[in-house]
């Protein structure tokens, strides 16, 4: 079979070389070939002895054997033979294992799969520039390595060991004079081999699985196969010892930890805190969006990333500009046309203004982006290394993924396999600084309560910022096309601010201004909720129609919440809008009818103190901006 390199390392002495086309370890490459070739007899019996020995490169001198040379030619009183293999004939194919043993024509036997358990040989140099290894000393605690190159590191499964220990696992990176390996001391990771650690690596934003193996196969032995040279394949050209491999190896700096002083930061300018959304979406991290199945989470988000894409308002707030990745599982090109026709309709542009704005749709398709190995460690998917190249390539502000549910491969109830995923995330979104938000359904006790959290608490406290999207309180009949989109957990920003929104033609639009943030910064939610209730009780006062304040069928807050004119503004939000006027004074509550039969009534109070309105932040009038 004609090989990949035929190398002659002495006079008459000739190697053929195969390259593999994939990562193989020693014990299912190197073993099971040379031990192949031996069963063949075409090489020394040598290779009968061992599952596999290491490669010498192109131009390489014979470093086994150099000591000894040096020796005998010292004793001799001459000088030492450094003769370098010499490139005689390449055709630079590569092979997979299958291909290599169909072409030997051996089946290997049983005994022949089974791991080397000879001891690892280490070469620093080489070592030393791992990409994974330079990856681990940057972000990671790394122990000394002992002479065999093992080096203390913390493992992938570290938060399923009952002691919670870290660094128990083992690693030796690849080398000149070794393949590398990595091994775990407990028990839970018997299964954690060196590919589950790669992957592992990736999914915390380091090197990915291709840059590790691209590395290893640099730097590592390959498998080679001694027989004696008879014929050139057809075609042979030798070629001079000059030519070497066609890929040196990558110059790797070394990583560096900055360590500074906390005293150098005094009288510089403190950076701001960076938003998508000021108060909701935290930048270069990861926010959840919660709502219940038909309440429109969906369309929220897909206007985030319209607004985004155009530099405009989303819901009358001001997001950050710029590219935006919006990745849906649920809804197949059809439904995210009409959702986006019905969005340019509303922000007056056409669809062809959108070229910022990227979809995927990958309804009824394998949407998981991470899965759960047997031992809880989570693995990013081949469809997460997409998203993250294409998230290179475009370098969005905003990465939206709809929907949990069908990317997240593992247990929700699984803190740690929560945590993991939402870690995934983050390593893209600190590495390409951009939002990632990730929409999902809570469950029947989060929607009973309220909260909006579903799964595992893993969920909730690895996000920065948790968002809810929920209709308003409706037992009296409220209005059905009202939402509310609340802040529930807010690492960088306030809790409890919500915004009051209503869908019409498609889209959802900022209800009362409710969220409308002030030039000083204050929320104007509550003077939103007020207004609407004197202007309400102004309208029940001329038509003769009597409201109270303490429940029944005349109840402020609840007729007020079923009012067409309600400016969106939920009965909880008149409750508490009702007190605030009552306390300040706007409003009272009078008795009328005969003294047998006395009845309540609320009103307004008639004055005109100016302490009982707000003062404008800019000198105007005192009125509130609404975003219809």
């Amino acid at each position: 079979m004609e090989p990949t390199l035929i190398m002659e390392t002495s006079p008459g002495n000739y190697q053929w070389v195969y390259y593999y086309s994939d990562f193989v370890t020693p014990e299912w490459g190197a073993g099971m070939a040379t031990a192949a070739a031996a069963a063949a007899n075409l090489g020394d019996p040598f290779v009968r002895l061992r599952s596999h020995h290491w490669w010498r490169l192109p131009g390489s001198l014979p470093a086994d054997k150099r000591i000894e040379r040096e020796d005998k030619a010292r004793k001799e009183g001459v000088a030492p033979d450094y003769t370098p293999a010499r490139l005689v004939w390449a055709s630079w194919k590569t092979f997979t294992y299958a291909e290599v043993a169909a072409g030997l024509g051996i089946d290997p036997k049983p005994e022949e799969t089974k791991a080397h358990k000879g001891s690892i040989e280490y070469d620093a140099e080489t070592g030393e520039q791992d990409v994974v290894l330079q990856w681990y000393r940057a972000n990671h605690k790394v122990g000394r390595p002992d002479r065999r190159g093992w080096h203390k590191i913390t493992c992938p499964n570290h938060e399923q060991h009952t002691n919670q220990r870290e660094t128990t696992a083992g690693y030796v990176p690849p080398n000149a004079k070794s393949r590398g390996a990595f091994k775990c001391q407990h028990a839970h990771c018997d299964g954690v081999k060196m590919a589950h650690l790669r992957r592992w690596v990736a999914s915390q934003g380091g090197p990915t699985v291709a840059e590790a193996e691209a590395y290893a196969r640099r730097v590592e032995p390959p498998v080679v196969v001694d027989m004696p040279l008879t014929d050139l394949p057809p075609g042979a050209l030798p070629i001079g010892s000059e030519h070497l491999l066609p890929m040196p190896p990558r110059a790797i700096e070394p990583r560096t930890l900055d360590l500074w002083p906390a005293s150098t930061l005094h009288g510089l300018s403190v950076p701001p805190r960076q938003w998508h959304v000021q108060d909701m979406v935290p930048d270069a991290t990861v926010t959840l969006l919660g709502g219940d199945g038909g309440t429109g989470k969906s369309l929220l988000a897909l206007q985030l990333a319209v607004a985004t894409a155009l530099g405009r308002k989303w819901v009358g707030i001001d997001a950050r500009q710029g590219a935006a990745l919006y990745v849906s599982a649920e809804d197949d090109k059809a439904e995210l046309h009409r959702r986006l026709s019905d969005i340019a309709r509303a922000e007056d542009v056409a669809l062809s203004d959108l070229s910022g704005l990227h979809v995927a749709s990958l309804a009824g398709e394998d949407a998981l982006l991470a899965t759960a190995e047997p031992n809880g460690v989570m693995i990013a998917t081949q469809l997460l290394d997409l998203v993250r190249e294409r998230v290179e390539a475009l370098r969005p502000k905003l990465i939206v993924l709809d929907t949990l549910a069908d990317l997240f491969g593992g247990n929700e109830n699984d803190r740690s396999q929560a945590r993991q995923f939402i870690g995934m995330l983050r390593g893209i979104a600190i590495k390409f600084q951009c939002a990632v938000v990730v929409l999902s359904h809570p469950s029947l006790t989060g929607m009973a309560s309220g909260t909006g959290s579903s799964g595992s608490t893993g969920w909730n406290n690895s996000v920065r910022s948790r968002l809810y999207l929920s209709r308003p309180d409706d037992e009296d009949g409220g209005d059905t096309d009202g939402r509310v989109l609340q802040v529930k957990k807010a690492n960088y920003g306030p809790v409890g601010d919500e915004v009051a929104l209503r869908w019409v033609k498609g889209v959802f639009i900022k209800s009362g201004g409710a969220g409308f943030v002030s030039a000083d910064g204050a929320y104007l939610g509550d003077v939103v909720a007020e207004e609407a209730f004197l202007k309400l009780l102004d309208e029940m006062n001329k038509q003769d129609r009597r409201v109270s304040s303490s429940g029944g069928k005349n109840y402020a807050p609840s007729l007020f919440a079923t009012n067409p004119d309600n400016e969106g503004v939920s009965k909880k939000r008149f409750q508490r809008a009702m007190e605030r006027l009552l306390a300040s004074g706007r409003i009272e509550i009078t008795k009328e009818g005969p003294p047998s039969k006395r009845v309540e009534k609320i009103q307004k109070v008639t004055k005109t103190d100016k302490s009982f309105y707000p003062e404008p932040s800019n000198g105007s009038a005192n009125e509130v901006p609404l975003d219809l």
